[in-house]
This record gives structure tokens, sequence and C-alpha cells, in this order.
């Protein structure tokens, strides 16, 4: 009885496994040409696309009909007796050979036609063709078969990450002292490397990580002194393959990538999180099942400077905000509040020199008015907090006092440029 009922339960998923497979063998007339043409009725652009199944040949051409002569049909790729079954048994299970004879919506004047032709071996054929209308479900369906086949986009729209790999975000942190952490994307810029993913892959597999990052360095953000984080997650991965592993590493920043060092390795994850050493050029790698992956790179190295150069904003919620501009050559302007009710607004600034002091054994930045009041602000990566207490200028004239909220209730400009 127990042998009947295992029999009996195997065969239950047999049935289910058959019944979810949805890709059925091409059982009827040999096909051996396949045409797809569209017209785009703006402008009037026409393309061809031919599947010759006796070759094995995707060839294709395009031309606007002002030329003079419609240009020969030009080979694409070849494909295998495999790959051609697997294409005809993917797009017969998807419907594409039961279309209807025509497709036509009214109403659309700039739209567009296709026709689809299938060849038979007995020199019989089946046309069906569309004005501003179409199966879309099924191109959609057939949309990978044509992909697999051709190695690009035909017809229909690809699924999601068909193309691309699934997105693994990433995000930059730095400290703010007391006040927690921040986060900006623009620290640094992150670049890609090589790829294999779905039958597309990288066209040049000797990148140079060097070369790579000297392109990045000029829009780094990271200043000496601080520290820093690199966040990776897959809250926005929306894909069923999951990756099985990563691995980051970083080198010394050098044309020769001295002294590597793994500073991470595991497989999924939600989020992970890693302090970053400055001057070093980061790599990580993203590994599939199946041999597909993805590297991306990013460096860390670090300006000269104490401060970013540029403007800076400090921002009340529907109240309004004030500007911050910081140069290079050791001056500042510092702007007056403006208001949301515009009505309140006052067109002044006041200009002046900055410098750095320790005071209580803590280096802050200090921006002195001509009457040699100062504004005492601690400085982040891209952060300025007002500090009141050492401050002699009259912060209630330019709205900077403490208020309560955030950062401790204490005014604070970020880099916006």
């Amino acid at each position: 009885m127990k042998k009947f009922f295992l029999i009996l339960l195997i065969s239950f998923f047999g049935i289910i496994l058959a019944s979810c497979n949805r890709i059925k063998e091409y059982d009827r007339k040999e096909i051996v040409k396949l045409s797809y043409h569209t017209i785009d009725f703006n402008g009037g652009y026409r393309s061809n696309m031919v599947l010759d199944f006796v070759n094995n040949q995707y060839l294709t051409n395009g031309y606007l009909p002002s030329q003079e002569h419609e240009p020969e049909l030009e080979v694409k790729r070849t494909f295998s007796e495999e790959e051609e079954k697997v294409f005809i048994n993917g797009c017969y299970s998807m419907g594409l050979f039961n279309l209807k004879d025509k497709y036509e919506k009214d109403g659309i004047i700039d739209g567009g036609s296709w026709s689809i032709s299938i060849e038979y071996i007995d020199g019989s054929s089946k046309v069906s063709f569309g004005i501003n209308d179409g199966p879309s479900e099924t191109f959609n369906r057939c949309s990978t078969f044509f992909y697999d086949l051709c190695g690009v986009e035909v017809l229909g729209t690809l699924p999601e990450f068909y193309l691309h790999p699934p997105i693994v975000s990433y995000a930059f942190g730095y400290d703010i002292g007391e006040y927690g952490t921040g986060s900006d994307n623009s620290i640094a810029m992150i670049g890609g490397v090589n790829y294999k993913w779905n039958k597309s892959e990288s066209s040049d597999t000797n990148k140079n990580l060097y070369l790579i990052n000297e392109s990045y360095t000029k829009k780094n953000k990271f200043l000496p002194n601080n520290k820093y984080q690199f966040f990776l997650y897959t809250t926005n991965y929306h894909s069923k393959e999951r990756f099985t592993k990563i691995v980051i590493k970083n080198y010394d920043y050098n044309q020769e990538l001295t002294n590597e060092k793994i500073v991470y390795e595991g497989s999924w994850f939600i989020q992970i999180e890693i302090e970053l050493e400055m001057n070093k050029i980061y790599f990580y790698k993203i590994e599939y099942r199946d041999g597909d992956f993805l590297e991306r790179t990013f460096n860390t190295k670090c300006l000269d400077s104490k401060i970013l150069y540029g403007q800076y904003y400090y921002s009340i919620y529907e109240e309004g905000q004030s500007t911050l501009i910081m140069n290079d050559d050791g001056t500042y302007e510092l702007f007056q509040f403006e208001y949301s009710d515009r009505s309140k607004n006052v067109n002044e600034s006041i200009k002046g020199q900055y410098t750095f002091e320790t005071i209580d054994e803590k280096e802050f930045l200090c921006l002195y008015t001509e009457d040699e009041k100062r504004i005492v602000l601690e400085y982040y990566t891209n952060t300025f907090v007002v500090n009141s207490d050492l401050s002699t200028f009259n912060l209630t004239s330019y709205h900077l006092e403490d208020k309560p909220g955030p950062m401790h209730g204490k005014a604070c400009f970020s880099f916006w440029k």
C-alpha cells in the first residue's frame, strides 16, 4: 500500500511539472524562413529582419524611402541547429505561428505597421500584419527567443533584467561626529569593468582598473581625516535569480595595483557595510550560478583640502534656506536667510576670511566678519554644524540660532555643488 501511494505521489508531481513546462515540440510543416518587417509612419523608416533556417543565418537591413535603392540584407549572426530548434519550439509554444491575419487600430496618425511572413518547405506561407496594433502579449512572450537567437532585441519587450543584471544598490556614508552619519552617493563615482549576462558580455576584457579610476578621481569628494563607509544592499533587487558569490578587494592607488586585499567575501545578502580606507582602488565582483558575473570599481583618492569648495545650503522645511559659498582662496560669502514667504527677505550678505583653529583640542572652521566677529563651524565631509556656544557673531540676525530639530537643534549647512 505504501509503495502504491509513493508511485501515485511521484506521478502526481510528474503531472504538475509537465503542466508547468510551457515549451512544446513543434511538429508541423518545416519552416524554412521567417521574415519580420516594420515601417515607422513618423519618417517612414523601414527595417527588415530575416531568419534563414536553411543556411542558419540572421539577416537585416534598414533604410528610408528617400534612398534610391533598398540595401541588401546583411548577415548579422549564424546560429546552430540546436539554437534554431529552441527558437522554433519556443515561438510555437508562445503562439507566434497562430496569429490572426490582420491587426488594426484606428485614430493613430504617426504610429507604424509590421508584418510577419512564415515560409514553409512546401512553398506555402502564412502572413500576418498590423497597423498601429498587434499581439503585444505574444510578441513579449517571444521576445527572449528572438534575442537569444539574434543577439539583439527584435520584437516585443524583454523582461526586466534580461539584458542587464539586477540592481545591487550602493551608498556612501560618512561620520558626522556626535550627530551620527550622513549619506551622499556623489562622494565617488562607481563604474563598470567587465560583465557577462545572458549571452551578452564585455567587448573589452582587458580593462585597466587604474586607468578607469584615473578618469573618476576628478569627481571624488573624499577628504582627509574623515571616516567613510560603503554599503551594498539588495532592497531593489527585483529578480528571481540570486547571485551566489561576492568578493570586494582593494589595492593601493597606483598603476601596479599593489597590496591586494580581500575586504569582504560572501554570498547573497540583504545589506553589507565596509569601512573604507583612503587612497585605495576598490573592486567588487558579483557571480551567478551559470557563470554570469558583474564587476564594478571606484576609488577613495582624497582631495588635498580640508573642506569642499562651493555652495552649501541650510534649509528649514517650509520656512526657507541660507546659502554659504566657500572659496578656495580662503574667502566666504554668507547670504541672508531666504524665506519661503518672500515678503520677509532682505537682500544682503556678509563676506570675509575663514581659518581653521583649534579650540579646546578640537579643530573648527571659523568664518570671520569685518568687525572680527566669528561664526564657528564643526566641519565634516560635506556638512558644517554651527557651534553657537563658540560663535561671537549674532546668529539670530541670519537665522542661524539653535532651534528644535535634528543635529541637536543646531543650524547645519550641507554641500550642494
